[in-house]
């Protein structure tokens, strides 16, 4: 057992490298013309970075919004809700049977491409953002999708969260000329909110129980 979220940036490129990505896609908050081109887009800026593994896509949509047959054919899993609860707690919920069938604790990268997922966001108080943080501290990695307001989406991240983010502009359009790379991890970092204060100058973060870091 390891934490992702304990490994610095390099070493979780490399431990994640061939490991399989399950990305969790809500239609309606992100809507596409053509998911054939989509489905091949997210792999292409997967690949950007170095992740060789199987990549899988969930997609979840409201009842008015039904998949073409084209989009069927991409290979993507549609799934009909037709609220943003609905669609947020179905995320949730196949986050939680996937690694409860992972028993091997495989490294696994999970892509969330939903709005309001932070605690400031989360009108349905859904715990979006403490379920990726809980996972994060197994052995998921966490890759996020934002809008273009980084500075408004970043800032609200819980700060002991580690991710990796793709602008929505520069992963929905296919450019041949411009290979599709992620928010530089400086940024991320720039915008990341600070952890609690301690209460003393002596306290230190204890060892994670799960792997002894």
């Amino acid at each position: 057992m390891f934490c992702a979220s304990r490994l610095s940036m390099e070493e979780i490129r490399e431990t994640f490298a061939d490991a399989e990505t399950v990305v969790y896609w809500d239609v309606e908050d992100f809507p596409v013309t053509d998911a054939v081109t989509f489905n091949e887009n997210i792999r292409t800026a997967l690949g950007n970075v170095g992740y060789r593994g199987n990549v899988s896509i969930r997609a979840y949509y409201g009842g008015d919004n039904k998949p073409s047959r084209s989009d069927e054919i991409a290979g993507i899993t549609f799934v009909s809700r037709a609220s943003k609860r609905g669609r947020m707690h179905s995320m949730l919920l196949d986050m939680h049977l996937l690694a409860l069938d992972n028993l091997s604790c495989a490294p696994t990268n999970l892509m969330a491409i939903t709005k309001d997922l932070t605690w400031d966001e989360d009108e349905e108080e859904t715990q979006f953002a403490t379920r990726l943080m809980l996972l994060n501290s197994e052995c998921y990695n966490v890759l996020l999708v934002v809008d273009d307001d980084l500075r408004g989406r970043l800032t609200k991240m819980p700060h002991s969260l580690k991710y990796t983010a793709w602008c929505w502009e520069d992963i929905s359009v296919y450019r041949p000329s411009y290979p599709t790379r992620p928010i530089h991890h400086s940024i991320v970092e720039s915008f990341r909110r600070q952890p609690p204060p301690k209460m003393y100058m002596y306290e230190e973060e204890d060892p994670c129980h799960r792997c002894g870091k």
